[in-house]
């Protein structure tokens, strides 16, 4: 009789549908286009760059395509103490393409870090974004990193 009792049970569980949200909605997930490198340090620390693509529309003329890169310092259990990402927006028309806009944000985890500067530019099909982190312990600086980040599309609309 408890047999057939939760065998019921889980009959009636199992036959309810699970949904699950996956990511952040505003960070779209795209395994085909998105692409990351790792580069390790002699610290035990790494950087992890990433390029996202995100939501891409048609004109009546060009195409136009928003994309974001970013680069996450990690110590080595992968904890993220620091990112910065730039975010730009181009078109493309097959034989050309063209940056519109470029913006930078970023994001301290770790107090011991802080972002000492930061800017970007665009120039054709090219948008950048420089960023210098400093950490600091009792006042005195331990670790400065300086990252450029480039983001470049083809006439095609391909990024990289």
């Amino acid at each position: 009789m408890k047999l057939l009792f939760l065998t019921l049970v889980s009959c009636f569980v199992l036959s309810f549908p699970v949904i699950v949200e996956a990511g952040d909605k505003d960070q779209p997930f795209d395994p085909v286009n998105m692409n990351t490198t790792i580069e390790y340090l002699g610290n035990g620390n790494y950087m992890e760059t990433t390029i996202t693509p995100y939501n891409e529309g048609i004109n009546t003329r060009a195409s136009t395509t928003t994309a974001s890169k970013s680069v996450s310092y990690k110590n080595s259990k992968g904890t993220v103490l620091w990112s910065y990402k730039i975010t730009a927006s181009f078109t493309y028309t097959g034989t050309s393409a063209t940056c519109i806009s470029v913006s930078n944000s970023n994001t301290i985890n770790d107090k011991a870090w802080s972002i000492t500067s930061s800017s970007v530019s665009k120039n054709g099909n090219r948008a950048s974004g420089k960023v210098t982190a400093v950490e600091r312990m009792f006042g005195i600086t331990i670790d400065t990193v300086s990252r450029t980040l480039t983001l470049t599309c083809s006439p095609t609309g391909k990024l990289s």
